[in-house]
């Protein structure tokens, strides 16, 4: 089930435990979004006990330690026999893992694939089990950092043969040239050796014409929507634009000292956005998603409500749009003969 499902569940039968977090200064959806944000947390570990430390990095610690003991009485709650709770994947894999189970017989190899996302828990069975182990996975395609995931090729120490799967059979030499170049960059040694059929890949700093403009986080695309749509061309944003807008609105809520729902639900002030996105609290690096609606608001102002109606202007088919705005991940599969990578990928 959805985690939010949560939320009912504690308004019901714990009306105490998130009254709790209510009284630091939040409204009840708040305090329910930040008592399931510590307890998501917690689930992502392989910690056998739930407190402070599992609250958002950006709660002072009257907070942290009130989320803290709300969520670990959820916690008792969900583990409870024949509970009404709901029940998370992220739950019975933290039970199965605290309860000391092993995934297999030691005479079963057990294979991890998209090992570069998994969590500490699925890292903690895999590295549980007694018999053979695969672990497949590219570090460089890791995508669920912001839900704990954690590298298990660089993590789990190999005592047998390591093999580079370095053929691709999605492109060919034209394409492989320029990802070559990129390894090349940043010092990887490993190089990919191209299919047999043919790509014709060339790389512009600047394109004139393009059919589509590729980020690396949400928040990226978002920043290349908005300039699009700035200069005046006909914008789609994959996967819908209903997301952004949801974004922008709520921050706007919050800087205006009302309350946010969705995503930024468990905010109860601007301030703690702020917070949030700059990390100014025990060396967070902060988040980088949040700083783009924090510098979207501080520098519009009003203008993000113009933004939003401009967002919701968008057209809903690829085909009608001059610039199709994704996500690389949303992108997976696809093809444009002209292809702009957002700013957000200068890291490369």
């Amino acid at each position: 089930g959805s985690p939010w499902a949560w939320f009912p569940y504690l308004k019901e039968k714990m009306p105490r435990a998130l009254d709790s977090v209510v009284r630091m200064g939040r409204d009840a959806t708040s305090a329910g979004a930040l008592i399931i944000r510590t307890l998501e947390q917690f689930l992502r570990t392989t910690d056998g006990a739930i407190g402070a430390i599992h609250a958002p990095y950006w709660c002072d610690d009257n907070v942290a330690a009130t989320a803290g003991y709300a969520a670990e009485a959820l916690w008792k709650n969900i583990c409870k026999h024949n509970s009404t709770a709901p029940v998370t994947h992220d739950c019975y894999l933290k039970l199965f893992y605290l309860q000391g189970r092993e995934l297999a017989p030691r005479d079963w190899t057990v294979m991890l694939d998209e090992a570069q996302d998994a969590d500490p828990v699925i890292l903690g069975l895999l590295e549980r089990h007694k018999g053979a182990r695969i672990i497949v996975g590219d570090k460089y395609q890791q995508l669920y950092q912001w839900r704990g995931a954690v590298n298990a090729l660089s993590r789990m120490r190999s005592d047998s043969a390591e093999l580079s799967l370095t053929r691709t059979f999605r492109f060919g030499a034209g394409a492989a040239e320029w990802a070559n170049r990129v390894l090349e960059i940043i010092g990887e040694k490993l190089r990919i050796i191209p299919a047999p059929h043919r790509t014709t890949v060339s790389i512009e700093e600047k394109s004139v014409t393009i059919d589509a403009l590729l980020a690396r986080t949400n928040a990226g695309t978002l920043d290349e929507a908005i300039n699009g749509l700035e200069r005046r061309r006909k914008i789609h944003v994959m996967g819908g634009a209903d997301p952004l807008i949801r974004l922008i609105r709520g921050a706007w809520d919050l800087h205006r000292g009302r309350s946010a729902s969705g995503e930024l639900a468990m905010f109860a002030t601007w301030d703690e956005l702020k917070a949030a996105a700059n990390g100014e609290k025990n060396g967070s690096p902060g988040d980088p998603a949040l700083r783009v609606l924090v510098r979207l608001i501080q520098d519009r102002d009003r203008q993000v409500l113009h933004i939003c109606r401009q967002l919701e202007a968008c057209v809903e088919s690829p085909a009608a749009a001059q610039i199709t705005v994704s996500t690389v991940h949303k992108a997976k599969g696809l093809e444009w003969p002209r292809v702009l990578m957002s700013s957000d990928f200068n890291q490369f």
